[in-house]
């Protein structure tokens, strides 16, 4: 990262709008970059001028340039009124980052919960492995009743969290809907 780019992150850290804006008229105002970093400024919730119009335009100029890194197809996404535009735009983000915990994460969210099972296989194929990613399986599982996916995931996830005391009361729950009481009782 270029050190203007660091100082462009810290103004919008430090909301110093003021400074970001002179910061991007100063650069070449036909470079994606420059598109990005507008998107950025507009897109940005805690700026005066910020602009869910002018954001979503300078996010389809990048979007538009081939440039467009996987934050700019989540940002676009979101800043799209149609969830069907959303989900087109994320799996386009996807066609160039594969691999991205980040665009399958933002898919998954955009995703009816009783049809996330193509995707979770998907990412299972490509070895994707996210926090965000799991915490959506679990709720998944959960709600669909596929208890054997749930007590698969569960253990891995909180394992990574440490929250193993709350990893065996999803567990005995799971073995109970399942009907498996002996083994419920046994956590």
């Amino acid at each position: 990262m270029e050190d203007s780019d660091k100082l462009f992150y810290e103004y919008l850290d430090k909301k110093n709008f003021i400074e970001a804006k002179k910061m991007i008229l100063s650069l070449d105002q036909n470079d994606f970059k420059t598109n990005y970093f507008w998107g950025l400024y507009y897109d940005h919730t805690d700026n005066e001028y910020a602009s869910k119009h002018r954001a979503k335009d300078f996010f389809g100029k990048v979007y538009d340039s081939g440039k467009a890194n996987e934050y700019t197809f989540v940002r676009l996404a979101y800043l799209t009124d149609y969830k069907y535009h959303r989900i087109n735009i994320l799996q386009k983000g996807l066609e160039k980052y594969s691999n991205s915990a980040r665009l399958f994460y933002y898919l998954i969210k955009e995703t009816d919960i009783n049809s996330r099972a193509v995707i979770f296989e998907h990412i299972e194929q490509k070895e994707v492995e996210s926090l965000d990613i799991n915490l959506l399986k679990i709720d998944t599982y959960y709600v669909n009743k596929d208890f054997s996916n749930l007590l698969k995931i569960l253990p891995k996830v909180f394992d990574e969290l440490e929250f193993k005391e709350f990893n065996l009361i999803l567990q005995g729950l799971a073995l109970y809907e399942m009907e498996e009481y002996n083994e419920a009782i046994k956590i």
